[in-house]
């Protein structure tokens, strides 16, 4: 007699057992077995019962086939399995003949003969039975989520691959941009340092040009200077301003005479004596004419050499090499 049972996971030695974890598709099935272990009582009557359930109830059943049937019909209704189950129970679920039986009998015979017998050993090979079957299903149903996982993993992981290979080219651009223009600014930086220092260059050589006409100048006034004479002029007059000047400046500027200081003698009231005028000029030797201006009116010194040249009177000044 077949029943249609699922035995309690507590009934599965551990190390046969499956992780449910490790499947979806395991885990929706352990949800629904463990949410109804065993088939509703109303489908017990189409499994247990049968064409020869009445003709066996009446004909006599040995102890092993009657034990083996009771712990049967208790593991499909989830009861202890050496309980003998009552009869309103065993009516029921379509089972009148063991109930009768077990009237017949009584329930205290009944009960020593189920802990008397081999049930252990009988409940080891069902439950074996069905493990095996469950065990059938399970690795099915784990070899079509291996062949799931195995066709998925590999787009995953490509995919995986791909944008992770996006994303680095996507940094790569963005540092290769970076580095342009980082570039450019260090271009920009060498022109702008190349024409500063091409400016710097061309002002450079103007100082340096500066600087050797200066030199020039300076050497050829030092060589003009070692010819220079040092001339004192002296003249006597009476006036607020005295001037002199000549060829040797091409008669183009005046240049003023200083009031010597005067003697320690005294001009009596009423006399006024000529004053002395003196200044330093630096002449090269030769012959030059001059003439002096006091109050602004030329005139000439007495006591110095005259030239009368054209109408037009000037004291000669004579330096000598």
């Amino acid at each position: 007699m077949a029943l249609a049972v699922l035995p309690s996971p507590a009934s599965f030695p551990p190390h046969s057992l499956l992780p449910f974890s490790s499947f979806p598709k395991f885990r929706v099935f352990h949800s629904s077995w463990s949410a109804n272990p065993v088939v509703p009582r109303g489908s017990l009557a189409s499994c247990c019962s049968g064409k020869k359930s009445s003709r066996r109830g009446r004909a006599s059943k040995s102890n092993e086939e009657l034990c083996h049937e009771l712990r049967e019909f208790n593991l499909a209704m989830g009861l202890p399995e050496n309980r003998v189950p009552s009869m309103k129970e065993l009516c029921e679920n379509g089972r009148k003949d063991l109930a009768n039986i077990v009237r017949r009998r009584g329930y205290k015979a009944i009960t020593e003969l189920l802990l008397n017998s081999n049930g252990e050993s009988h409940s080891g090979k069902v439950l074996e039975g069905k493990q095996a079957s469950i065990n059938g299903n399970l690795y099915e149903t784990a070899g079509e989520d291996t062949e799931l996982y195995q066709d998925w993993a590999p787009k995953a992981h490509e995919q995986h691959n791909q944008n992770e290979i996006n994303h680095l080219k996507g940094l790569l651009d963005q540092k290769e941009a970076e580095l342009s223009q980082l570039k450019q600014q260090i271009e920009n930086e060498k022109l702008a340092l190349s024409n500063l220092h091409a400016k710097g260059m061309a002002e450079l050589g103007d100082i340096q040009r500066t600087i050797a006409e200066k030199d020039a100048e300076l050497h050829a006034a030092e060589e003009n200077l070692d010819g220079l004479k040092e001339v004192h002029i002296d003249y006597w007059a009476n006036g607020q301003t005295v001037e002199v000047t000549g060829s040797f400046n091409g008669w183009q500027h005046r240049v003023r005479l200083d009031l010597h200081p005067p003697s320690g003698q005294t001009n009596p009231p009423g006399l006024r004596k000529p004053l002395l005028w003196t200044t330093v000029l630096w002449l090269y030797p030769g012959v030059y004419e001059i003439k002096f201006i006091v109050d602004d009116h030329w005139r000439i010194d007495s006591q110095r050499e005259i030239i009368t040249s054209g109408g037009i009177t000037n004291n000669l000044l004579r330096v000598d090499g």
